[in-house]
């Protein structure tokens, strides 16, 4: 009853006594509708039901009805008996046994037997068990009548009979039309994971996790439903938690409390969401309490450990001794001169150009000179990052949960505690989840749902690599041969920091690991989810729901730099008064600094909504009606302390408009610290959906949704849009003219529809951003943050979705085939205007988009027997291109904004992040130019083919995105034992790789060098051209020769890969459902996650998840990791 309960959304109702609650029911059917379950599940226990609304009531048949049936069935005399087991010969019990073309049915005991009495001469048998393929079986009065049945297992149980949820109600699968998923069950709940989002990787058809993105860079996630519907708005799925829309970071939701996950692809399935629903729609619901089950105690623990990340990965480096070879090449040819001579600025000066230059004024010989640069070359500063600033990642997970339900109340309690250490020394993350959720029914007809979800994530970050960034040389060291922390060569040249103590300054050294420890950046997470839901039943069929949700996010960071922290003492000595060359007072502090950032958001939203669901014989109608209310409001400020101490709270008082001297040279004001930002967003939606089922094999559906906002603000008919769909569903199987050998479902889906989305980054009228303090007159300035656009409307996607599910009659293979069409109109892009209306241009409605693409999930049963194995294919394919754009891109920016990045530059026909590429044809064989074509002509001349190649001479490879993604998922179960493997693969995409620009490894004129390894593998000589497309290094260099170079074809890679992604063993201590000792179940597994790459298409050896851009040496590839966890239930 529980497990329909969970699938179906119905509750069952029934005086005690009625069922017995310690029977372990087993039924399995497939392409039945729920009532033909329920009957077939208690007519042999000579019970009634009857559904109401979405409630079911059991009654026993009277005794006259059975009275009655008894007399009718005296006058058959045959008889038969048998035994049922599984393949592994284990009996099964409470097995039904029903007579085929009659209601007369009976079930097996504890001991797996049964005994059929009063039958006909012949006929046949079925014979039904949960989580077993079913079986005729054929008997006569004078052949055999004893039995002994074997049955093969199913791969899954009452999934015929699943539900959907779209945040506003729930559907049964079978009456479906549009396009729904749901992550593989078993190894979504097998992984290890912190959050939920990266639980969903690789086991969720038409859901890609993108990498190398903006978004990516930035610790985010980037996800994408059947691609991308929008250009400069928000492309990102909307996250529904129990209901609305969670607004917080779905990281921080505890997985341990997620009991499904559906995602909503198409218009008919995320219509109902309106303009949130642009991009798809991810549907989370937690878990909660079953009326009528017993106090049940879950728990689950899980510890993780990581590699420590792979330094030596990133290709934007060169070892100690080549990094020394490039800088004495480039001190040979003067690039250093005008450092050294600057005594001014004092710009940093490496080591070993300090020892160049030493050797030059004759300081060193070249036997010292030779000897000291050896010594360098033997350190490398990446093994101390390795010892000394990473180390390997641990996470702890711990969970309890708490639940039960009678008649008329039900509840879950559960608890969630984090401990994470991050590969990075100094940071870490601690979180706890509080989540309840309590239903109860006051009176008859009322039910109310109470919910509380509260998370308080604590997160420190040292900050130290950030500091140093690219400002380490590869011969550096962290600690010195005294085992003290050493200084780096950091902010000035060493030589003035050192005569600067002479002068009265602070110390003025960096020291790593000093900072490491000195850090205290924390920051604190509070977020809360208060909800509450009213329904009331109006009418056998109609009932009435509110619907009232808060959020309130709180992110409170605290940065305290204590006065022995080079942050403080940089700013005492920069800002240092001197007197004939000393310093004589401060206009900087000393003492601590402190800085203080808030911000909240907090959300409102209220709901009505009509439900009505009835069935009249052949038909069946449900439908909804609503209206909805949300408020969104962010709030934030900041400020910041200077001579802080700590003990007593007091502070200095300064003078943040002065523009005072700095030391070594320049002026400079002290920042005040101050900021306040906040937002208002406001929305209401009206929206309505209907489906029709006749005869539980044709299905209509409908939604209608529209929405208003108060970024829209000039003409009332674009503060809000429309947006529908509509469905059908065609059960083919259910006909009677479907005779089929081989298929034993086939179901046809179409739907047609409209999404819509929003980019809050443009309104409708103009709006300005008002600023402290301007650099001269120290008054308020306002800044327009964006011209008004009176024209401004919603952005609109239609989707048309066409899908058939089948299965064959063996039942082991099952699965869907979807194909869809997306078009994106009155999409947000850039249009030009003429000079004379005062803008160049303007973001608006001016774009359109178009994709199309398929999903197909294909379900396998491998082996039956001892051994069980199963596969799920999810095979996904998505396309789209830029149809509408009104500024034409130049050749320049379509090469540089390659990539999937917030700022693309469309190119009309093609995908809006493709990949372009000026052409190149090799190298020049006498002096190792890079080669390219210009008019149809092999040409050197850079400044044309950069300046003047149109678009369309560009090599165009394709997507940046892939076009092609899936997994194939892989689940083995002997005995106690599972094994469960997932292979993912991302196909026919492409990126850029990182390479040698020489312009960069001397850009800014710093010491520090940004230098690739390509450098390597660079021209040197005739003949090299045959084995190396790397041009010769010149100097001084020539900028846009190597603009060329960098942005030709030669450095574009294919992406596509596959992936071992994880592996999770697991084995069944107690095996659920179990009366042993004090545990129900209990089990403990071992995952292993990011294990391997089994094929690349690309020869560099770079990850295609992970590809670094150019300058960045930060970028690392996924660590591997693996977990062990325990969980259980009491």
């Amino acid at each position: 009853m529980n497990k329909i309960e969970q699938q179906s959304g119905y509750d069952f109702w029934y005086n005690k006594g009625t069922i017995d609650e310690s029977e372990k029911i087993n039924i399995d059917f497939k392409d039945q509708s729920l009532e033909s379950v329920l009957k077939s599940l208690l007519s042999p226990r000579k019970l009634s039901f009857e559904m109401v609304d979405k409630t079911i009531f059991i009654r026993p048949i009277s005794s006259l009805k059975a009275q009655k049936a008894e007399s009718l069935g005296s006058s058959i005399q045959t008889e038969i008996s048998g035994v049922i087991k599984d393949v592994q010969g284990n009996l099964i019990s409470s097995a039904t046994i029903r007579l085929k073309g009659s209601d007369r049915a009976t079930i097996t005991d504890a001991n797996g037997s049964f005994i059929f009495s009063k039958l006909p001469e012949q006929g046949t048998i079925l014979i039904n068990s949960l989580g077993y393929l079913s079986q005729e079986i054929n008997y006569t009065k004078n052949g055999n009548r004893n039995f002994s049945v074997i049955l093969e297992e199913a791969r899954t149980d009452l999934q015929e009979v699943n539900v959907v949820s779209t945040g506003y109600q729930q559907i049964p699968l079978e009456r479906a039309t549009g396009s729904f998923a749901q992550p593989i069950k078993e190894m979504f709940d097998r992984r290890i994971a912190p959050d939920v989002l990266s639980k969903l990787k690789g086991i969720t058809s038409g859901l890609i996790f993108n990498s190398n993105s903006t978004r990516t860079s930035s610790g985010q996630t980037d996800i994408n439903i059947r691609g991308r519907s929008t250009i400069y708005a928000n492309d990102q799925p909307l996250i529904v938690l129990d209901n609305f829309p969670f607004m917080g970071d779905i990281r921080n939701i505890n997985p341990n409390d997620i009991e499904s996950v559906t995602v909503l692809k198409d218009a008919a399935a995320a219509s109902i969401w309106g303009v949130r629903a642009g991009n798809g729609v991810i549907v989370i619901t937690t878990k909660q309490g079953k009326a009528g089950t017993p106090l049940n105690i879950s728990f689950s623990a899980a510890v993780s450990m990581f590699e420590k990340p792979d330094l030596r990965y990133n290709p934007n480096q060169l070892s100690s001794l080549d990094y020394i070879g490039l800088e004495k090449t480039l001190f040979d040819r003067g690039y250093y001169d005008a450092n050294l001579n600057d005594i001014i600025n004092y710009p940093v000066i490496s080591p070993a150009v300090e020892l160049l230059w030493q050797h030059r004024s004759g300081v060193l010989s070249s036997d010292q000179l030779a000897s000291r640069l050896s010594q360098l070359s033997q350190r490398d500063v990446l093994t101390d990052l390795e010892k000394y600033m990473y180390r390997n990642a641990i996470d702890h997970q711990y969970s309890l949960g708490i639940s039960g339900g009678q008649e008329k109340i039900r509840f879950r309690l559960s608890l969630g505690a984090d401990r994470n250490l991050p590969s990075t020394k100094g940071n870490s993350y601690d979180r706890l989840t509080l989540n309840n959720q309590v239903t109860f029914k006051p009176i008859s007809k009322l039910e109310v749902d109470l919910g509380i979800n509260s998370i308080l994530a604590r997160s420190s970050s040292s900050g130290v690599l950030n500091q140093i960034g690219t400002r380490l040389f590869a011969y550096e060291r962290l600690k010195d041969e005294n085992d003290q922390a050493s200084s780096i060569s950091f902010g000035y040249r060493q030589k003035y920091l050192e005569e600067s103590r002479g002068n009265g300054f602070l110390d003025w050294q960096y020291r790593p690991l000093d900072e490491l420890s000195l850090q205290d950046n924390r920051t604190t997470e509070r977020n809360l989810r208060l909800s509450g839901n009213a329904r009331y039943e109006i009418l056998p069929g109609l009932n009435a729901e509110l619907k009232y949700l808060y959020q309130g996010f709180n992110t409170h960071n605290k940065n305290l730099q204590p006065a022995e922290s080079y942050a403080v003492r940089n700013q005492v000595n920069r800002f240092s008064i001197l007197t004939n060359g000393r310093v004589s007072g401060y206009n900087f502090p000393i003492g601590a600094t402190f800085s203080n950032a808030v911000s909240q958001t907090s959300s409102q939203n209220i709901r009505g909504q009509l439900n009505y669901s009835k069935r009249f014989g052949a038909h069946e109608i449900s439908a909804l009606a609503g209206y909805e209310l949300s408020e969104t409001l962010t709030d934030g400020n900041a400020f910041a302390f200077y001579g802080y101490d700590t003990e007593t709270g007091t502070f200095a008082n300064l003078n943040t408009t002065v523009n005072y001297r700095l030391n070594p040279t320049g002026n400079g004001t002290i920042g005040n610290g101050l900021s306040r930002t906040g937002t208002i967003n406001r929305l209401r939606s009206a929206f309505t959906n209907a489906s029709y089922t006749y005869l539980d094999r044709y299905t209509l559906s409908g939604s209608a949704r529209t929405d208003g906002s108060n970024y829209f603000g000039v003409a009332t008919n674009q503060k809000t849009v429309p947006l529908w769909s509509a469905g059908l569903r065609w059960q083919v199987d259910k006909e009677g003219f479907f005779k089929n050998d081989i298929l034993s479902r086939l179901n046809v889906r179409a739907t047609y529809g409209y999404n819509g989305n929003l980019d809050a980054s443009v309104t409708g009228v103009t709006t300005l951003r008002y600023v402290n303090n301007a650099a001269w007159t120290n008054q308020i300035y306002a800044v327009t943050s964006n011209i008004g656009n009176p024209d401004l409307r919603w952005e609109r996607s239609a989707i048309l979705n066409m899908g058939i599910d089948f299965g064959l009659k063996s039942g082991r293979v099952s699965g869907t085939v979807e194909y869809f069409i997306k078009k994106g109109t009155d999409l947000i892009g850039f249009k030009n205007f003429v000079s004379s209306s005062g803008i160049s241009s303007l973001k608006g409605n001016y774009s359109a988009m178009r994709g199309e693409g398929m999903d197909l999930t294909l379900n396998i049963t491998n082996l039956k027997g001892k051994l069980d194995w199963g596969s799920t294919l999810l095979l996904s394919y998505a396309k789209s291109k830029v149809t509408r754009y009104d500024l034409i891109a130049t050749a320049a920016q379509v090469v540089t904004n390659a990539g999937i990045t917030s700022n693309p530059s469309p190119v009309i026909g093609n995908d809006l992040f493709g990949v372009y590429s000026y052409t190149f044809a090799g190298l020049n064989g006498q002096n190792g130019n890079p080669v390219g074509y210009f008019s149809g002509s092999r040409s050197e001349d850079y400044l044309n083919i950069v300046n003047r190649t149109q678009v369309g001479d560009l090599t165009y490879s394709g997507s940046a995105v892939p076009v092609v993604f899936g997994g194939l998922n892989n689940n083995l179960t002997y005995g106690k034992f599972s094994l469960a493997f997932q292979i993912n693969f991302k196909l026919g995409y492409y990126f850029r790789k990182p390479t040698i620009n020489y312009s960069q490894i001397v850009s800014g004129n710093t010491a520090y060098l940004n230098v690739n390894s390509d450098y390597l593998k660079r021209w040197q000589k005739t003949g090299d051209e045959e084995f190396t497309s790397v041009p010769s290094f010149l100097y001084p260099v020539a900028d846009i020769r190597d603009r060329f170079y960098q942005y030709s074809s030669a450095n574009i890679e294919r992406g596509d890969h596959i992936r071992l992604q994880d592996i999770s063993i697991s084995y069944k201590l107690i095996g659920s459902g179990s009366s042993k000792a004090t545990f129900k179940s209990l089990q403990i597994s071992l995952y292993a996650n990011n294990v391997a790459i089994l094929w690349r298409a690309t020869k560099t050896g770079l990850d295609p998840e992970a590809i670094p851009a150019d300058l960045d040496r930060q970028t690392l590839p996924s660590i591997r990791s693996i977990a062990v966890g325990l969980k259980g239930n009491l």
